[in-house]
């Protein structure tokens, strides 16, 4: 079967919030990466957000 590409862009998500939608994008983005194994998933975010949330980030190969 063909890995299906999907990207996510959340870069309007601030870094400086916690819970809420903050919570909510990360609890989907965590869903899709353990139901979607034949996906590859590209998520666009800020560089404020990647710096302040790096180890809350999803790792897994199909996610970059």
């Amino acid at each position: 079967m063909k890995k299906i590409n999907i990207g996510i862009d959340i870069s309007n998500l601030s870094s400086n919030f916690y819970g809420g939608i903050d919570t909510y994008c990360r609890g989907i983005l965590t869903g899709f990466s353990n139901q979607f194994k034949n996906c590859n998933f590209q998520i666009y975010i800020n560089k404020d957000y990647l710096n302040k949330k790096i180890k809350n980030l999803i790792k897994k190969k199909n996610f970059k």
